[in-house]
């Protein structure tokens, strides 16, 4: 109990960092009938990262993309086979314009792109997770479980989570049927993507 006490805000602080890189959406093609070409129609799709470990709990991300905008879910786990849930963080993104394709050293070709941050939630799951973030004070919040708070602008952790309609800068790369992203500026494009496989489903 006290070592997941302990992790709350590094687990809510990790959890920004992967939100903010893994939201795509775009506006390059319209969501009203018209038929999506180029890297956005690449993109479509349902993406599960594996069951990851992160400082002492596990988190397991799913990636929705659909014609042109894209939500993401994060559920943390107590264990590492991804059955005993904590905690939901979620985030949306809009408006993305995909840039130029930029190549890495592994051959491979990814692209820039930029979107407007959507909402950014997060969800208490049981009643552990609900006091540890109270004791915790975590980002300034009285929590209660299962009740979804808002954390756009908010400061938690490390990290604070960016204000709706903020511009992020990203990108991305495909290897076969895995999909990677670096973490999202409100500055500029990274450099590099992250080792986090978004498997395609």
């Amino acid at each position: 109990m006290k070592n997941q006490k302990l992790s709350l805000l590094a687990v809510v602080s990790a959890c920004l960092l992967a939100l903010s890189g893994c939201s795509p959406s775009d506006s390059g093609g319209s969501s009203g009938g018209t038929t999506l070409t180029g890297p956005i129609a690449d993109l479509q799709g349902t993406y599960i990262s594996a069951c990851l470990p992160d400082d002492g709990t596990y988190v397991n991300y799913t990636v929705k993309v659909s014609g042109t905008s894209a939500s993401q879910v994060g559920i943390i786990y107590s264990d590492s086979g991804c059955t005993t849930e904590m905690s939901k963080i979620s985030d949306e993104g809009t408006n993305i314009k995909i840039g130029d394709s930029i190549g890495f050293l592994d051959g491979s070709t990814g692209y820039k792109y930029s979107f407007e941050q959507g909402s950014a939630e997060i969800t208490s799951l049981n009643d552990l997770m609900t006091q540890g973030f109270n004791e915790a004070n975590t980002c300034g919040l009285t929590w209660a479980t299962n009740v979804a708070y808002n954390l756009n602008g908010k400061t938690c952790g490390t990290g604070t989570f960016p204000v709706k309609n903020t511009t992020m800068y990203n990108i991305y790369k495909f290897v076969g049927n895995n999909l990677y992203f670096g973490t999202a500026s409100i500055t500029s494009h990274p450099t590099a993507v992250g080792t986090v496989a978004y498997v395609k489903q």
